[in-house]
């Protein structure tokens, strides 16, 4: 078949499948999505929050899945459907497969319907009950009930109906979000504010109750049309270089926040203010890596200035790091954030950062190789500038995730996204 994939992101692949080995020029979204398809076990539709680039794909031999990969695995099974690597039939029964493992077998607790952030294939209690790691399934299962419709839909709504999702906010003294559900109590914990990516629990909450509680702590605290008039002191604002971003503390939060909801959340994406602040969002990570790379800076042995940005979530030199605008203690750059906000930005900005993940991809900087199960892929995810030695493991599932979305969208149009998001 032919590949409806922009010729600036992965050339052409007329009449060759996407996923065979021996295929020339699938390029940085045809290996993306190659690599991505590791990460499910094809016994139950779900998705392992991690691969080692020398180690087994999602299966037997690795089997630590995660509820928000899951739902961006929904997402991406539906953007694989609509590029034509499957048929629609086959996307229907991939998602469908997914949904009734998580409906039918994944850990949630009795009192307010959450799932564990992690589990395994005996479906043990690996992790905590986490609100956010099932809001962000929850939005995944509903944008492929959006796009498949029929039974899919169905599965998705009931997966949405169980969470208690109103609980989860409290207005007393401060805005505030809980994070954790005990299982024995079913008493909320870990209390977070505005701004972060628990705007898919409160939105999740809105949807359900939007003229009530919900609604109303949702529209003053996070905002549908504009920006909200927040309250208590959140969402708190910082600026940097004159960009103004919403936070919760002090500094700044991941990029990869902003991405999530945008990808996830059908009212991120047509608010107004949130359309801003995810191009501002972008050009300050960007301006961040100007400001702190120069004409000597490199990785691998390769000049980076101008090249290499993205303040995401990985591996780095010490574990498991979120970086931010402004904060990488490794100066550890990620391709995933990216290609992530390839949304954001406007036709120049585009073009210009397709250009810069072709050429890291061409010279082999920040890219890593995978023996997938359908042949060879490489792809572009986390490198730093400070510490020129070291390479990443591993890459997890749910921040890989960025780079297959922000690349289906330089294919799909950002538009798509916004038909089926919730």
């Amino acid at each position: 078949f032919i590949m409806r994939l922009a010729a600036a992101v992965v050339g052409t692949c007329a009449g060759q499948d996407l996923f065979l080995a021996a295929s020339p020029g699938r390029g940085l979204l045809g290996d993306a999505l190659d690599f991505w398809l590791d990460f499910r076990d094809e016994r139950n539709g779900l998705y392992c929050d991690t691969l080692t680039f020398e180690g087994p794909a999602c299966g037997a031999e690795n089997s630590r899945y995660s509820s928000a990969a899951t739902g961006m695995g929904l997402v991406i099974d539906a953007l694989l459907t609509e590029l034509g690597a499957w048929s629609r039939a086959e996307g229907q029964r991939r998602a469908a497969q997914t949904l009734s493992s998580v409906l039918t077998s994944w850990p949630r607790e009795t009192h307010r319907g959450f799932l564990t952030h992690f589990t395994n294939e005996s479906f043990a209690l690996t992790a905590e009950y986490s609100t956010v790691d099932t809001a962000e399934l929850v939005l995944g299962a509903l944008f492929a009930g959006n796009y498949f419709g029929g039974d899919v839909k169905v599965s998705a709504e009931t997966l949405s109906s169980r969470p208690d999702w109103a609980s989860t906010l409290d207005d007393t003294s401060a805005p505030t979000i809980f994070a954790v559900v005990d299982p024995a109590t079913g008493a909320l914990s870990a209390s977070l504010h505005p701004f972060n990516e628990y705007y898919t629990v409160a939105y999740l909450a809105n949807l359900t109750d939007a003229t009530g509680a919900s609604g109303r702590f949702f529209e003053r605290y996070f905002g549908s049309k504009g920006q909200p008039v927040g309250g208590g002191g959140y969402p708190k604002i910082r600026e940097f270089h004159g960009l103004a971003l919403p936070t919760d503390h002090e500094g700044f939060v991941s990029s990869f926040i902003p991405q999530f909801c945008w990808y996830l959340t059908k009212s991120f994406q047509e608010n107004p203010y949130y359309q801003q602040v995810f191009s501002a969002w972008m050009r300050a990570d960007q301006k961040f890596w100007e400001v702190a790379l120069n004409s000597s800076s490199t990785v691998w042995g390769h000049p980076v200035q101008g090249r290499l940005w993205g303040c995401g979530a990985g591996d780095s030199p010490a574990g498991y790091h979120v970086e931010q605008v402004n904060s990488s203690q490794d100066m550890v750059a990620s391709g995933a954030i990216m290609a992530g906000f390839l949304p954001a930005a406007n036709g120049t900005e585009h073009a210009a950062i397709l250009a810069q993940l072709q050429w890291l991809y061409d010279n082999n900087v920040c890219t890593y190789r995978r023996r997938t199960r359908r042949g060879d892929a490489k792809v572009v995810w986390r490198c730093s500038v400070a510490q020129q030695g070291w390479r990443a493991t591993a890459a997890d599932s749910i921040d890989f995730a960025t780079a297959v979305l922000g690349l289906g969208s330089a294919s799909l149009g950002p538009g798509w996204f916004g038909a089926y998001a919730a």
